[in-house]
């Protein structure tokens, strides 16, 4: 998690210089006014980036999508001993059976 945070304050410095607490943490600005990314947005630079890194790498999977990282943190999470139940609600699951289904895959 050290890299993730040392990316993540590269970000902050660039796109959040003046901190906001109400302001989203990422956004797309239109019509000068900086409004929350869509979930197909997301989407969309996931897939942009993906097929950026796939071109160097084979080990990118055709389809990428934004739940892929939830669940791979998910997994890399339970396998290194996080109890299911701190997991199900870091996840937001109100029923542990849906992180069981996750944890199995």
């Amino acid at each position: 998690m050290q890299k993730t945070m040392a990316i993540y304050h590269i970000y902050e410095r660039e796109f959040h210089s003046n901190y906001n607490p109400i302001d989203y943490l990422f956004y797309v600005i239109h019509h000068v006014e900086k409004r929350k990314m869509s979930d197909d947005n997301v989407a969309k630079f996931i897939r942009k980036y993906a097929k950026q890194v796939r071109e160097k790498s084979s080990e990118i999977p055709c389809k990428v999508y934004p739940h892929m990282f939830r669940r791979r943190r998910a997994m890399h999470l339970y396998r290194n001993g996080m109890p299911l139940l701190l997991l199900s609600a870091f996840l937001g699951h109100e029923d542990p059976e849906t992180t069981l289904i996750h944890a199995s895959v």
